[in-house]
């Protein structure tokens, strides 16, 4: 008498270009359809059949490192696949998207790893958080008699726009006016 034969199969993915190991344990790198006949001591046998697809490579698009001020925000971008997951995420918008805004406080790399079938790709873009400009403003001598100069000078920054009626530089860091009212320089 014959005995049943089971039949089972089964479909699988992998990424195109790497390597891939059969449930019985053959390593294969090719797409198409793999069989392994099973018996057993009563004779019986099995027979499971794979049907493996292969996906093709990721590979990840993102943003430049790059600076912001402290405080500022940066919109982040990463492309190439269709499922995105960045990490850290607690400074970010979102963490699955392929566009993201980052308001990070201190200097960050982010982490996205990108995935699309059986295939994933990972990517980094550092995000320098730079210090806000702490100026420190001196008018020398102050007050002044009207008609006199007063020096003015600035520090704490690496460039400067002043705002004033008066202002004869309005990038210098150092410069004298002679105001004929009182004045407020910003």
């Amino acid at each position: 008498s014959l005995l049943p034969i089971s039949i089972t199969t089964t479909a699988l993915r992998f990424c195109a270009g790497n390597n891939f190991t059969l449930p019985w344990g053959e390593v294969v790198n090719s797409p198409g359809t793999y069989t392994q006949t099973l018996s057993s001591a009563a004779g019986c046998d099995s027979i499971l059949v794979v049907n493996l697809s292969a996906d093709q490579p990721v590979d990840l698009a993102i943003s430049q490192d790059t600076a912001i001020c402290s405080g500022q925000s940066l919109q982040l971008n990463v492309s190439g696949a269709t499922n995105y997951f960045w990490t850290p995420g607690n400074s970010l918008s979102d963490s699955t998207s392929a566009t993201v805004l980052a308001t990070p406080t201190i200097n960050t790399t982010y982490t996205v790893v990108g995935m699309q079938g059986a295939c994933l790709d990972t990517a980094t873009v550092t995000v320098t958080v730079l210090p806000s400009p702490q100026p420190q403003i001196s008018a020398s001598p102050n007050p002044i008699c009207l008609g006199d100069s007063v020096l003015v000078q600035v520090s704490g920054a690496t460039s400067y726009l002043w705002q004033g009626e008066d202002v004869l530089c309005d990038t210098c860091s150092t410069f004298w006016i002679s105001p004929d009212t009182t004045i407020s320089l910003q």
